[in-house]
């Protein structure tokens, strides 16, 4: 790849801003992702949603709430607003991380969780199947096609890396090399797994639970540099679809508030007792 083009276009021109690119104090992350995913993934501006009209049952309504609920929590998340980094050093054998503080990252995977994990009750496939099925019984099939846009690009963002994307929207723009082909590997990472199990794998062997995943954790951290570089990819992959989620949650957002039924809370936050303003 040519680097000069990375160090001089690692952020490309938004096709369009998602939602809440305004209320963020760190646009680095939604600057990386979202020109990326605009470009490989063909995703259309939630604005432009058409909005169709449906008498809407309170459980699915309850769910689409949810979503947007959850969505703006995250946005608000320090983690969210954060970069993460790993220096290794092989001459001084050294590892060091520059990463958000643990309890942050355990707060912030609770809610990504809500959204990642298909059998969560609002999750993103739930909240899309909620729209589709809506879309498929009012006959919107205009609806109906974007929401199938968002669900194969939620398919690809769980088996490929930003990088691996990155890499083909470059070859699609002619900026590799005659000899340069995509390979999709994770750079400095001899294992070969997808973004959705990376992301399981740190949930359900170490952050959420100390579960079915904990002995592959275990292995990556005995060795200190393998430890830090499978962090930074798991987040990595979890910004990724992070910012995918809270994307996804503008076409939520709007059709609540079609429907007079939008009750989130719009990024704005009391201090609590033990806080101060």
């Amino acid at each position: 790849m040519d680097d000069a083009w990375l160090s001089r276009n690692q952020v490309a021109p938004l096709a369009w801003a998602p939602w809440y690119l305004s209320a963020l104090s760190n646009t680095e992350g939604a600057a990386w992702v979202w020109p990326v995913l605009q470009d490989v993934c063909q995703l259309p501006d939630p604005q432009g949603f058409p909005v169709f009209e449906h008498e809407w049952d309170p459980g699915d309504l309850a769910i689409l709430r949810r979503y947007a609920a959850v969505s703006e929590r995250l946005v608000a998340t320090s983690v969210f607003n954060s970069n993460a980094r790993a220096r290794i050093s092989l001459l001084k054998g050294t590892v060091s991380m520059a990463a958000p503080a643990d309890d942050l990252t355990v707060g912030f995977s609770t809610l990504l969780r809500q959204l990642f994990k298909h059998t969560e009750e609002a999750s993103f496939d739930r909240a899309r199947k909620v729209l589709a099925a809506a879309a498929h019984r009012a006959a919107a099939d205009d609806a109906g096609s974007v929401l199938g846009r968002w669900k194969t690009a939620h398919q690809t963002i769980l088996k490929r890396h930003l990088g691996a994307l990155l890499e083909e929207m470059a070859h699609g723009r002619g900026l590799l090399g005659e000899d340069e082909h995509p390979s999709g590997a994770r750079p400095f990472v001899s294992e070969d797994i997808a973004p959705g199990a990376l992301l399981e794998v740190f949930l359900y062997g170490d952050l959420i639970h100390w579960g079915e995943h904990r002995d592959t954790v275990s292995r990556w951290q005995a060795d200190a540099a393998t430890a830090a570089l499978m962090e930074i990819n798991m987040r990595a992959d979890a910004q990724t679809l992070a910012h995918f989620y809270c994307g996804f949650a503008g076409i939520v957002r709007l059709v609540l508030a079609e429907e007079g039924a939008d009750q989130t809370c719009h990024l704005t936050r009391e201090p609590g007792p033990n806080t101060s303003a």
